[in-house]
């Protein structure tokens, strides 16, 4: 109790370091819009590690709401991860990969207006490749002279949901022996880049918003906490607050991509921090093309339509129908698939 009044006393100090929101929030009452056609995704992942082997299971699931009611497209994927390298980074793009062509389908097949983001899309773009240092600039242009183009076409033509990547492994075994496990990762990370790339196409860019719960993001302010942080204690009303800026990906942001860097350099993100209700949760939008303050309010009134306490439904929704328990990954490895492998903390 004593460290918990410490913490809250220190967040108090630096938001009084802050002169005035006069020019930041803009306490606005959001009217109820029309009822577009939206949709949300959310992805989650669950593994247990054995001694000799990682059984993973992911699930991704797009929800549209229209006026004939919802509709909703998953997709899953139970397996072992071979090789068994970089296991929680791997999973990470894993998730991605599934929540990203997820959503393509459903860009593809149920057209909404809008389509929610769960989470903040420039952290997924700028998310870094921690392994890529294993191979050497060669060997990564000979990976992607190679494969590159087999997994952008996969990508633009299938609707299937799969890592594509992973139906390689027996050309890598060949090509690459004891480096395919570099090279599988790398692939992957290439192919989640790949289906980012497809998403923020002209063709659907600008049907996509992303909304963070929390953000460690201090742009706005220049404070030692993060600004949603800073809004959250400081404000009340419905509303907004913008720079107003506009993001892009700059060098400083993200110093190198291995492909497409053209196309993700030319992207232009509108940032904001809004509540959709009195005392509600700020909640982070990033809208990847440049919008102006009627255009925010326009789609903050849509998102208010749909939203309980404060938060979109639908993106409330996703997120509780894709956990993955342990209990489900439990029964799934011992009475579905039959593993009984030790685990190695047996004896803790």
């Amino acid at each position: 109790m004593q460290k918990r009044d410490v913490l809250l006393r220190r967040i108090e100090e630096f938001a009084e370091r802050i002169d005035s929101l006069d020019d930041t929030w803009r306490p606005v009452h959001i009217p109820n819009g029309k009822f577009p056609a939206m949709g949300a995704e959310d992805g989650s992942y669950n593994a247990i590690e054995y001694r000799s082997a990682l059984l993973y299971g992911i699930c991704a699931e797009v929800i549209v709401s229209d006026e004939g009611g919802l509709q909703i497209l998953r997709s899953g994927d139970v397996d072992i991860l071979y090789p068994y390298r970089y296991v929680r980074d791997r999973l990470r793009i894993y998730m991605s990969i599934f929540e990203l062509k997820t959503t393509l389908r459903a860009l593809k097949r149920l057209s909404p207006s809008i389509l929610l983001i769960d989470g903040s899309i420039i952290s997924a773009i700028i998310r870094p490749l921690p392994f890529k240092e294993n191979l050497t600039p060669d060997m990564r242009a000979l990976v992607e002279k190679k494969y590159l183009s087999r997994i952008v076409r996969s990508v633009k033509s299938s609707e299937e949901v799969n890592v594509f990547s992973k139906e390689l492994l027996d050309e890598l075994r060949e090509d690459f022996g004891r480096m395919r496990g570099e090279i599988i990762a790398y692939l992957e990370f290439l192919e989640n880049l790949a289906v980012l790339r497809e998403v923020l196409s002209d063709k659907y860019r600008d049907k996509i918003v992303s909304i963070s719960k929390t953000s460690r993001s201090t742009e706005m302010f220049n404070c030692n906490i993060p600004d949603i942080a800073i809004l959250e204690k400081l404000t009340r009303e419905e509303g907004y607050a913008r720079i107003p800026y506009i993001v892009k990906i700059t060098k400083e942001r993200k110093r190198y991509f291995p492909v497409f860097s053209e196309f993700f350099r030319s992207l232009e993100f509108t940032v904001f921090y809004a509540r959709l209700k009195e005392r509600g949760q700020v909640l982070k939008f990033e809208v990847p093309r440049v919008i102006d303050d009627d255009e925010i309010v326009e789609l903050l009134s849509y998102l208010k339509t749909v939203s309980v306490d404060g938060y979109p439904y639908l993106l409330k929704r996703a997120h509780r129908d894709v956990i993955i328990s342990n209990e489900v990954m439990e029964h799934i490895a011992k009475h579905i698939i039959g593993i009984h492998e030790r685990k190695g903390r047996e004896i803790l």
